[in-house]
């Protein structure tokens, strides 16, 4: 048995009436460094929930006995996941006291005090050396006094990136640890994690078994980012265990193909499906509506919070046909500028934003603005978390809709496009099941048959391949690229992964800490 004690022993994980795995094995040793991946919907998160506590693990034999099992206590664990980013953002909207506060704002938790640990109103806490340290090398420094609801999404990441790894915890699970994160984040993680695998590899100089400071796990699907010195593998499939061992027999065997991309004739077949879902008519096609020539037009725009200017002087046109891929660091204004345009940020009103022939400000409803637009971000993916309680169907309807859930009965040229667009995507089968059931991927997939069900005049893809596998992330790609060559929408695309290139991107806006922004035509 391990010392640390993570052993699982014909364990059935999650509700006893509808659990996720059933008679699961697996066990951890000391001086393991374990990775565990698959693909989307195969129940790797949901592990990382169980060990965490927050999902049932119950135990028996076939004769009914209890099994022999060992988890970790559930507070000597810290998750760093986009599950664990919700659940802030959650408690951040709850205690939100916005109407009671002078002024009608409630700056929230501060990013210091949530790293620190402090509960609102309590005592000070002394910063220690390493918190100073963690708060440079992340970047994170002039946010702290910041409330968290005020930071994007990679910048809400890089703060729990700092409290967990503060914390030193027994066990430290990494849930997909570099979606989100700008290209030198990642490079400091990269660093971070391979000093903590390294440190849990290593024995005294006499060779004691001397338990490790803190056990690492690290959850993936893209199996190259792996840090090198992970020893062992496990790897989950349609919710049970495929393989578990050590790494070496993993790579050496067929089982790293099965999480690449679409082969030639499988992606020569989505590809012609995906052509059909698009011609597919549509009563209502918001095709058919109004076209204006000039999609977004921003005139030095500038926005800040507390006196920090997240835009300074930003100008940006954006016509019929200009498909715009987005690139900058973390903080740098990219989130802002979305919610500048898709009417989720109250400083549109203070300046020059005309979205669709609309200025805004002059009369125009939000929800006329928001049918000309199909989006699918981290910030909606978050809203459908807390209030949506839709099925899977629902979900893509909701599309037509512009809603969070769907309130329409919806006819049957529209049931029949998010069927063929479900199918498409691999979730006809799951139509019926309740959008929160689904894996953190799963739900990712959904969202975006949401937003482009109606092909809208302008489409909004933010960080749209957060949390999917090899499969679903090229599968999006094409969509967006298929999109842009054949459809009449008009592409907004954001990204920090180098590698998510779409050929049909016309011009590049690209943030930079140094030199603000530059608007280019794309190389």
């Amino acid at each position: 048995m391990s010392a640390f004690g993570i052993r699982f022993r014909r364990a059935t994980i999650g509700p006893v009436d509808q659990p996720i795995f059933r008679d699961f094995e697996w066990s951890v040793e000391n001086f393991q460094s374990w990775v565990i991946t698959g693909p989307n919907g195969s129940g790797k998160s949901a592990l990382a929930q169980a060990l965490t506590g927050a999902l049932r693990v119950t135990h028996s034999d076939t004769s009914g006995r209890h099994g022999d099992n060992a988890l970790p206590a559930p507070d000597s664990v810290s998750l760093i996941s986009f599950e664990r980013q919700r659940d802030v953002f959650f408690d951040e909207r709850y205690h939100d006291d916005s109407e009671f506060a002078a002024g009608g704002v409630d700056p929230g938790t501060p990013a210091r005090d949530f790293i620190m640990a402090r509960k609102r109103g309590g005592a000070a806490v002394p910063e220690s050396a390493r918190m100073r340290e963690l708060s440079q090398r992340l970047r994170i420094d002039e946010l702290l006094d910041r409330g968290l609801k005020y930071l994007s999404t990679g910048e809400i990441r890089k703060v729990l990136l700092c409290r967990e790894l503060l914390r030193e915890p027994a066990l430290l699970v990494f849930d997909e640890p570099y979606e989100g994160l700008d290209t030198r984040t990642r490079t400091v993680l990269s660093e971070e994690i391979e000093r903590l695998v390294a440190t849990s590899l290593a024995r005294d100089s006499d060779g004691a078994s001397a338990i490790p400071k803190t056990q690492v796990l690290i959850i993936t699907d893209r199996y190259e980012q792996v840090p090198a010195g992970t020893t062992h593998v496990l790897y989950l499939g349609d919710r049970r265990v495929v393989f578990a061992g050590p790494r070496a027999d993993f790579e050496a065997s067929t089982m790293p193909a099965s999480l690449g991309k679409l082969d030639a004739s499988a992606s020569a077949s989505f590809t012609r499906a995906l052509g059909e879902a698009l011609d597919e008519p549509v009563t209502g096609d918001p095709r058919e509506a109004q076209q204006h020539d000039t999609l977004v037009e921003l005139r030095d725009v500038r926005v800040s919070y507390s006196g920090h200017a997240v835009l300074d002087g930003l100008n940006l046109s954006i016509r019929r046909g200009d498909h715009t891929l987005v690139r900058g660091p973390n903080g740098c204004g990219k989130t802002t500028l979305l919610n500048l345009i898709n009417g989720d940020n109250p400083q549109v009103y203070a300046n020059d934003v005309t979205i669709c022939g609309m200025k805004r400000g002059s009369g125009e409803s939000i929800w006329d603005v928001k049918r000309q637009l199909g989006q699918v971000s981290y910030a909606l993916h978050v809203e459908y978390a807390y209030r949506c309680r839709s099925n899977v169907i629902e979900t893509a309807l909701s599309g037509f809709y512009d809603s969070i859930g769907l309130y329409q009965e919806p006819n049957y040229a529209e049931i029949r496009a998010a069927e063929r667009w479900l199918e498409l995507v691999g979730l006809l089968g799951k139509r019926a099941e309740p959008f929160l059931q689904l894996s953190y991927g799963e739900q990712r997939v959904a969202l975006i048959v949401r937003a482009v069900i109606k092909q809208p005049p302008l489409l909004i893809l933010d960080e749209p391949c957060h949390g999917l596998d090899a499969r679903h992330r090229e599968q999006v790609l094409t969509i967006a690229d298929h999109i842009g060559e054949h459809s009449a929408s008009t592409i907004l695309y954001v990204t920090h992964d180098p590698a998510e290139q779409l050929s049909c991107t016309r011009q590049l806006l690209e943030f930079d800490a140094e030199s603000g922004w530059q608007l280019r035509p794309r190389a």
